[in-house]
């Protein structure tokens, strides 16, 4: 933020007066000055100083080749604009949160230059940035004819419409756990109705995520056995079941009842079909809804099923589950116990 920078680049310019660094503190920040004061005192290493320098030259530096870059496309979208639009402001937008959000971040001259190209404001769209909306456009142009209906485009843009479904079914503002995260891609989608904790078995994925949002809340799980003792509203999944054996997937599917609240829902994304695929040694089961209901026993009803588009029509399919208040099916809360 502008507190934080303006500390750095005080920091390089050889200020280390902490009283003097609190002063250029944001008028909005939570904190006080003397709790800046605070966080700021201690030592200054000069081997840290140094690495503080070079963080902020490259930061400098990839800045001034990402505003050079922004200076050429928007040069290079104003000569696709039609001349009756060149001039034309961009109508303001429905939503004035999201209008102060595109001033704050500097997206409003994108935004007005991809408008008078397009004819329309993509950042109407909910989940649409002036980034985002820049990337389709200048991807794909403004004829989509090449695409034969909205699963195909949806298809290319490797979107699936999970989170919509999540949302016919589940308040905003309750809790989501993901199983299988990888990179985070749904998790930052998740985020913008719900309260979503991301897990993985992989280290690597789950450092990556914690590097690139740090405030993201990440756990180490097994969707196998999902070793934690928080409970949540909802579970959510994309392509990560199918991987699991019958007896892994049945294991997981009692650590998620374990895991729901009483009515709480599980949302898993896996392919659509009726066979088995093994690549250099991972599985990949595909299911049709009543084969993954055979799974599920008598630990969770089943609420809505579907399919759509991920690669080719019908070809992924999703399954919204609830777990049953007490009384109306068995409990089974924990997994029995091995054998000795």
């Amino acid at each position: 933020g502008e507190t934080g920078m303006a500390i750095v680049r005080a920091i390089v310019a050889g200020e280390r007066d902490p009283g003097q660094l609190a002063t250029l503190r944001h008028g909005r920040c939570k904190h006080s000055e003397t709790a800046f004061v605070e966080f700021l005192t201690g030592h200054w290493r000069d081997e840290h100083l140094h690495t503080l320098a070079s963080a902020l030259q490259l930061y400098e530096a990839t800045q001034g080749q990402i505003a050079s870059t922004t200076t050429r496309l928007q040069a290079e979208v104003r000569a696709l604009q039609p001349e009756d639009r060149r001039d034309t402001p961009v109508p303001p937008h429905p939503n004035p949160t999201k209008e102060k959000a595109l001033l704050r971040r500097g997206d409003q001259e994108m935004r007005t230059e991809l408008y008078r190209w397009a004819g329309v404001d993509l950042t109407r769209i909910d989940g649409i940035s002036a980034g985002a909306a820049e990337v389709i456009l200048t991807e794909v142009g403004l004829d989509l004819s090449a695409f034969p209906s909205e699963k195909h485009f949806a298809s290319w843009l490797r979107l699936a419409p999970l989170v919509a479904v999540l949302e016919r079914h589940l308040p905003s503002g309750s809790s989501v756990l993901e199983i299988g995260m990888g990179p985070g891609k749904d998790l930052r989608w998740l985020g913008r109705r719900f309260r979503p904790t991301g897990s993985d078995k992989s280290s690597i994925f789950v450092d990556r995520v914690r590097a690139a949002e740090p405030i993201a809340d990440v756990l180490s799980l097994d969707a196998v056995t999902l070793e934690t003792d928080r409970r949540f509203d909802a579970i959510y999944s994309n392509k990560v079941l199918h991987h699991l054996t019958p007896d892994e997937l049945a294991r997981s599917l009692r650590a998620q009842r374990r895991l729901l609240r009483e009515g709480g829902l599980a949302l898993h994304a896996l392919w659509h079909g009726d066979r088995l695929e093994v690549h250099q040694g991972e599985r990949c089961q595909y299911y049709t809804a009543q084969t993954f209901a055979d799974q599920m026993g008598e630990l969770f009803e089943v609420v809505e099923t579907g399919t759509y588009a991920e690669m080719a029509d019908d070809d992924s399919l999703y399954v919204v589950l609830r777990r049953p208040v007490s009384g109306r099916l068995a409990p089974l809360e924990r997994e029995p116990a091995a054998p000795p």
